[in-house]
């Protein structure tokens, strides 16, 4: 463990500007790169690269271009750059966070039809009609007057979240972090980049092995933009034949190996996650692999019982969102269902249940004021944690009455997706490197059904924002609360592992998230007065009962699995999630880990075919400790996966200039 560094001070008006450019220019650079489509929509991104490991652009970016200033940078400079662009990245999002908050959802009231139009005019958070007509078209300065109440309340909706969700995180952080030793792959590749940059005597010896890795990444970047940019450019690694933009080869409706084995649905060709796997404990790469092979081996058993008929002939992707065909959603085995929503609450479960003797320990130190064992690395006592904690709670639960939630469906919101999601999503993206809920198909606001049983006869300011809030959460971590909780866990990480005061950082992510999402929300509203969706694509031509997993029809119509098919599948997958924790914690010798079974079995590895990355990782892995154990990973393997993950971002950090070059002048 490193001391802490308490002796420079923090650059905070420099850092505050920064912050606010980066939200302004990040923003421009995203909706212009929208514009030109493809990769440069899809793939590269200031904001978040790799949907499957969800890397905030900035924060490998910000500490790396430092290099030329190695010798007079120091560690607390390149922390707090990493802090500022950890939190403007995670705040510009993905493209689909930036099409759809609050433009995209803003824009659907022209596509409304009454009696629900009118219903979404008496939201005081939505601009008058003419203002949204203007903003489609284009060509309008922005009437600041009437979008201010629209940044006020998205804004809002982040922070207050964001507020709950870093609470929790400080109330965790000492288990996680410092007890249960949680590797956060994402924290330990940034931290090359700031070992190679600052004036670290690690780096002795391996900086060479750092630079084949960024080198071998921009090569690969270098060639996938080519490849998307000129069509004689050689294709060599097949980006153009059924390859999605993170990565992932899903089979033609005509591949012999796809119309032959049921849960062949596709693999990764992505090199930034096999790369962030290779950091991950080598069980749970172990365990992902194993457990995927598992699941296939059984759906093809299941087939020759009469199940998945007519999967032949269909493409990888209907196979993973099909109906009854679909080895990912579909019966006997709904793994998509069981993995994920199961697997998210299994794990927190077991998270509350093995942290009960340490949560008492928490409780009992606020009781006494202070206690200066348990809390001499903590930002703040025990006591102030708790009490900041309660502030939160309240502070969303006004959110949502202000949002016209009635008390029982601000609660699920606030217990579900507030807390359960983001403790699951943070708990699995730091073991494993995996951004793991995804994709609101899946989610499908399945908590409110405790609310709404069965379908209700019309809708409601109450129903279209809880599902809002709730389903469309789930479909990209940067549309909501899980993304806050993910900068606030990586934050706290760094921390640990840099030595930076943990009260600082706490401050700067409070201080750069304050700033950076209102100025990203309100550049949105900017861009497409500005530009206009002809120029700029964005969500939103539909209704609002269409979009956002609002639709009373898509919600209980069960195309995929009904409410019922749903819980069934959760209490599966929460019963064998803590089956297995309570495995491993008996036998020493339990290879599987609980966490690899639920992303082995997630919606996320099956739709990105991550789980050959982790087979390719835990094979390197495994040879790496194997032939030099721990020194020749730490000396060969650390520093080159890190340069690989620097590489990569760099990469399209760099073609996302091309993209903008590309907006003004096509080429």
């Amino acid at each position: 463990m490193v001391t802490e560094v308490k002796v420079e001070k923090i650059p905070w008006i420099p850092l505050v500007i920064l912050t606010f450019v980066l939200g302004i220019a990040g923003t421009l650079a995203v909706a212009m790169n929208g514009a030109v489509g493809g990769a440069f929509m899809c793939s590269f991104n200031w904001g978040v690269y790799s949907r499957p490991v969800y890397v905030a652009s900035f924060s490998m970016i910000l500490p790396f271009i430092m290099y030329p200033f190695k010798r007079r940078t120091s560690n607390v400079t390149l922390v707090s750059l990493y802090t500022v662009g950890l939190v403007v990245s995670y705040a510009l999002g993905h493209y689909e966070t930036f099409a759809l908050f609050p433009t995209g959802f803003t824009r659907t009231l022209v596509s409304t039809t009454e009696p629900t139009r009118s219903l979404m005019q008496s939201w005081w958070w939505v601009p008058p009609y003419d203002a949204v007509e203007k903003m489609i078209s284009g060509g309008y300065p922005t009437d600041w007057s009437l979008w201010l109440p629209s940044v006020f309340f998205w804004s809002a909706y982040y922070l207050v979240f964001f507020f709950f969700s870093s609470t929790i995180m400080l109330l965790f952080r000492r288990r996680w972090i410092d007890i249960e030793k949680i590797p956060f792959p994402h924290v330990i590749a940034a931290y090359e980049t700031i070992k190679m940059v600052g004036p670290s005597a690690e780096t002795v010896g391996k900086a060479k092995y750092f630079f084949i890795g960024i080198a071998l990444g921009l090569i690969f970047e270098f060639h996938i933009m080519m490849t998307y940019l000129f069509p004689w450019w050689p294709d060599l690694l097949l980006w153009r034949v059924n390859t999605s933009p993170p990565g992932c080869y899903h089979p033609a409706a005509d591949d012999l190996l796809g119309n032959t084995i049921v849960g062949y649905v596709g693999y990764s060709k992505d090199p930034l996650s096999f790369a962030m796997f290779y950091l991950a404990p080598l069980d749970l790469s172990f365990t992902v692999w194993v457990v995927y092979l598992i699941s296939v081996i059984l759906s093809q058993v299941a087939y020759s019982f009469g199940y998945y008929t007519g999967f032949q002939g269909t493409t990888g992707c209907c196979r993973i969102f099909g109906s009854g065909t679909s080895f990912n959603l579909g019966p006997p085995f709904y793994w998509g269902y069981v993995g994920t929503l199961g697997g998210i609450m299994g794990i927190v479960i077991m998270v509350l249940w093995n942290s009960r003797g340490y949560l008492a320990e928490t409780i009992r130190a606020a009781r006494q004021g202070k206690s200066p064992d348990l809390e001499q690395r903590e930002p703040f006592s025990y006591r102030i944690v708790y009490i900041m904690l309660a502030a939160s709670i309240v502070a969303v639960l006004l959110f949502e009455f202000s949002a016209g939630l009635s008390l029982g469906t601000a609660l699920v919101v606030l217990v579900f997706g507030g807390f359960f999601n983001v403790v699951g999503q943070v708990y699995v993206f730091g073991i494993s490197g995996m951004s793991y809920i995804n994709d609101r198909d899946v989610w499908r606001g399945w908590p409110l059904g405790i609310i709404w049983p069965t379908a209700p006869s019309g809708y409601t300011t109450d129903y279209l924002m809880s599902h809002t809030f709730m389903t469309t959460s789930g479909n990209h971590p940067s549309h909501g609360p899980l993304i806050t909780g993910m900068s606030a866990g990586q934050a706290y990480r760094m921390a640990d592992i840099s030595g930076f005061s943990m009260k600082h950082i706490y401050y700067l992510t409070v201080l750069c998230t304050i700033i950076a999402i209102p100025t990203v929300i309100a550049s949105r509203i900017w861009v497409l007065n500005m530009w206009g969706t002809g120029r700029v694509p964005i969500w939103g031509g539909c209704s609002i009962e269409s979009m956002c997993g609002n639709s009373i029809e898509w919600v209980y119509a069960g195309g995929r699995a009904t409410m019922d098919v749903q819980f069934e599948s959760l209490v599966a997958g929460t019963v064998i999630t803590i089956i297995l924790f309570l495995l491993r914690a008996r036998f020493v010798w339990w290879p599987i880990n609980p966490v690899g079974f639920i992303v082995g079995t997630g919606v996320s590895t099956i739709w990105f075919g991550s789980w050959d990355a982790f087979l390719v990782a835990w094979i390197a892995k495994y040879f790496t400790l194997r032939l030099g154990g721990s020194k020749a990973f730490e000396q060969y393997g650390l520093p080159v996966a890190g340069g690989l993950v620097t590489g990569i971002t760099l990469g399209s950090f760099l073609a996302y200039f091309v993209g903008m070059a590309k907006f003004f002048v096509p080429f």
